[in-house]
């Protein structure tokens, strides 16, 4: 015990705690630290039911959590983790990362009881809901302005990725095969496939950014005027990709 109290607080300033869930007692036992990380310092017992457990989670991790006890218990999974809003004792929620593993077992193999630890992920998962909610924005704007980005990467094997706006400015099928010479072959015939023709191929050969206005024949033979911004992207002076915007201004 002594052991533990000395490993529970080494740990506690690393935002993390442990706990056991005895399976035949329907009891888990948290280190005192998870509850004053949540603010429970006198309201909460040194242990609760798994049913209570789950009812300190937001109402929409809760399911999820469930699955995956109930999938570690049934042996379907040796090792659990999933990421939960854990209410506090002023009815906010912090964001904590919970791992687990059976540790104890009958002489049966039946699991007897499972060990694990949270941590306090709450300003990482702040950060990344705040990048999400930044992209989700960005589409937005792009869907909204027409524009779309694209890739022809050359290293360590070929490949070309349009977003799916890319595909809705040249009418063209999601299945379409992609190469740069097709690519290529959307633009009018004539000075303005003349044009970006020279300037891919000056980008690829000298490092040289594009941006500039041309005419495009779309794949259900559609005129449209669209913008084309390439940069490549080298390394040990050999292009390895070149990637860019693409708008439609008609």
């Amino acid at each position: 015990q002594d052991q533990i109290g000395r490993y529970n607080k080494g740990i506690s300033c690393t935002g993390t705690s442990t706990w056991r869930y005895l399976i035949s007692e329907d009891t888990i036992e948290h280190s005192q630290n998870f509850y004053e990380y949540l603010g429970y310092v006198k309201d909460f017992p040194n242990h609760m039911s798994f049913q209570d457990c789950i009812e300190v989670l937001h109402e929409n991790d809760r399911e999820t959590a469930q699955r995956q006890f109930e999938g570690l218990v049934s042996k379907k999974y040796q090792f659990i983790e999933f990421e939960a809003r854990f209410r506090k004792s002023d009815d906010s929620y912090q964001w904590r990362i919970c791992k687990a593993s059976i540790t104890r077992w009958d002489s049966g193999g039946n699991p007897l009881e499972i060990g694990g630890y949270t941590e306090n992920i709450h300003n990482k998962k702040l950060v990344e809901l705040e990048v999400l909610q930044y992209k989700e924005f960005l589409e937005q704007i792009n869907k909204a302005a027409r524009i779309g980005t694209w890739i022809v990467q050359y290293e360590p094997e070929f490949n070309m990725i349009w977003d799916p706006m890319i595909y809705d400015i040249h009418e063209a099928p999601l299945d379409i095969e992609l190469k740069v010479e097709g690519g290529i072959n959307f633009y009018k015939e004539g000075e303005s496939r003349e044009r970006i023709s020279y300037l891919f191929n000056r980008a690829i050969q000298e490092g040289i950014p594009f941006d500039d206005e041309f005419e495009l024949i779309t794949y259900k033979g559609n005129l449209r005027f669209i913008r084309s911004i390439g940069i490549p992207v080298f390394e040990n002076g050999k292009c390895i990709r070149v990637h860019g915007v693409f708008q439609d201004i008609t």
